[in-house]
């Protein structure tokens, strides 16, 4: 590829004024989109963490009551 074929093509045909700043654009709408999700998908993460650990600590807390219920029945 040569220069005059490069130039030509960062010209775009005479509407590079117009369509570089929309590659800009899209791109950096893209990249918050990826942030954004990365984000969330963090938060559903621990979320899901804090949810299994509620629930070990329920059916322990369940296993514990049974267990005292039936020393008291002795």
């Amino acid at each position: 590829m040569n220069e005059t074929s490069l130039t030509s093509f960062l010209d775009m045909g005479g509407y590079a004024s117009y369509i570089w700043p929309v590659y800009g654009l899209a791109a950096v709408m893209m990249i918050g989109l990826l942030i954004q999700s990365i984000v969330i998908w963090r938060q559903n993460e621990a979320e899901l963490a804090l949810l299994k650990s509620m629930k070990k600590n329920k059916k322990k807390a369940a296993q514990s009551s049974a267990a005292s219920e039936k020393e008291e029945e002795v």
